[in-house]
């Protein structure tokens, strides 16, 4: 199981780290993703199928720690079925965007931290570590530590499909003449050959939710589009239309819809 590396032609160069491995795909909290994300979050169901496929290992835990939190969709859903979340991102502007979240809904029993994974300690553990589309941090070297930091269970959420195509996007690349390989992504199925080695128990639940996202106009998609994806500018006319066959009207809103389909691995430690 190895980090996920990346190319330079895919994502804005924010998101991308040069290391002896090569080039790896890095998120970067700005405004604009921070906007998208809490829009798609009132919209999408996968968080509800999520809690849901986690019912049965809730029931039997206290305390949780959200690692990679980012605005806090899992962490304010599970701290309002009573669970003590400790929330943790290496930006602060997501960690002060989930604080201000749970002080509106007067949330309490979320205590939050602007931390690297590296930087935490294992001197506490936790009835459940939970780790969603944290793919850069699930990998061999990393393992112990976070299964030493459970006491009964690690959740880990990951990809199903090696390529990615959120809201169809490898539809956009074959159109324009991209390469549908730079859009491969670690999955599930890398995780799994380790922990059946080792003989670590695990249960696996596989997720399909609807992940779309509402925009206020059809420009604000455009951006979207170009932020996440490096488009040629030479191949913006064809983007536009493309753009202009998908978008849909939802809740008097322009909406890319995108089926996300998602592997949860529950390992009891």
């Amino acid at each position: 199981m190895k980090s996920l590396r990346k190319t330079e032609t895919i994502y804005p160069q924010s998101y991308i780290i040069k290391s002896d491995r090569g080039f790896e795909k890095k998120f970067n909290w700005t405004f604009s993703n921070i906007k998208w994300f809490l829009e798609a979050e009132e919209t999408t169901d996968f968080y509800e199928k999520s809690i849901k496929e986690l019912e049965p290992y809730i029931k039997k835990s206290k305390t949780v720690i959200d690692i990679g939190c980012g605005i806090g969709s899992f962490s304010i859903s599970l701290a309002k079925k009573g669970l003590d979340i400790t929330a943790i991102d290496m930006s602060s502007k997501v960690i002060e965007v989930l604080r201000k979240r749970a002080q509106k809904n007067l949330i309490q029993n979320i205590n939050t931290y602007n931390s690297k994974f590296e930087s935490i300690t294992n001197k506490e553990s936790y009835d459940i570590v939970l780790m969603s589309y944290m793919m850069g941090l699930v990998n061999d070297s990393n393992m112990e530590k976070i299964l030493n930091m459970s006491n009964k269970y690690v959740v880990l959420i990951l990809p199903i499909d090696e390529i990615k195509n959120d809201f169809s996007i490898t539809e956009l690349y074959e159109r324009i003449g991209m390469n549908i390989e730079l859009l491969k992504q670690q999955t599930y199925k890398e995780l799994l050959e380790p922990l059946d080695r080792f003989k670590i128990k695990y249960d696996l639940k596989l997720i399909q939710s609807d992940f779309g996202q509402p925009f206020d106009s059809k420009e604000e998609a455009l951006s979207f589009i170009k932020y996440y994806f490096k488009i040629p500018m030479i191949k913006n006319m064809q983007l536009v239309n493309w753009i202009e066959e998908k978008l849909i009207i939802k809740n008097k809103k322009y909406y890319l819809p995108n089926k996300k389909r998602s592997a949860m691995i529950l390992i009891k430690v």
